[in-house]
């Protein structure tokens, strides 16, 4: 354990030298989730390192095409209902989040966590974030909204933006 283990690992590395439980089942059965949770996280950190900084991607208000794969999905319930928070990242290693209203990627499904997207999106915003554990990282992100995205193969060119022609446009080019 790491010399600012809580108090808690603490209990657990007491109990799992133990070898037995007498008392304290429910702390011991918590130790599988901690030890899955510790695991996630060191994965984590060496695709982080595996893949490089992030860098925001496209223009605020710009709609463009985007290939990402799904990485994670949280789920929120607020006063209009459950909100699901995408998270991303593009064929560079970039960082980018979508908030949707909708049951859009199947939620919390793990299924599509791991798969490839494309499609449009428009660009939100561009953040830059820390993590909870270590507010010495900086993280680029590119949030997205108004997103199309449909399943692809991870070997996929995105997709070219299709140009809608309306009246109005028909009109503007020939008054113009």
């Amino acid at each position: 354990l790491p010399e600012n283990a809580s108090e808690y690992e603490s209990n657990l590395r007491v109990l799992a030298h133990a070898g037995y439980v007498e008392r304290g089942l429910g702390l011991a059965a918590s130790m599988v989730a901690t030890y899955q949770r510790a695991m996630a996280k060191l994965q984590e950190r060496a695709r982080e390192a595996a893949r490089g900084p992030s860098e925001w991607v496209g223009t605020v208000g710009e709609r463009r095409a985007f290939k990402v794969q799904l990485e994670k999905v949280f789920a929120f319930e607020g006063r209009y209902g459950t909100t699901y928070l995408h998270k991303f990242v593009d064929d560079a290693g970039n960082r980018i989040a979508w908030f949707a209203s909708g049951n859009r990627l199947d939620g919390e499904n793990s299924e599509h966590l791991g798969k490839w997207f494309r499609g449009l999106a428009a660009v939100k915003e561009h953040k830059t974030w820390s993590p909870r554990d270590d507010e010495t990282k900086k993280f680029k992100e590119t949030l997205i909204t108004r997103a199309k995205l449909t399943e692809c193969a991870a070997d996929a060119p995105a997709e070219e933006p299709k140009v809608k022609k309306t009246k109005k446009a028909a009109v503007a080019v020939v008054e113009g």
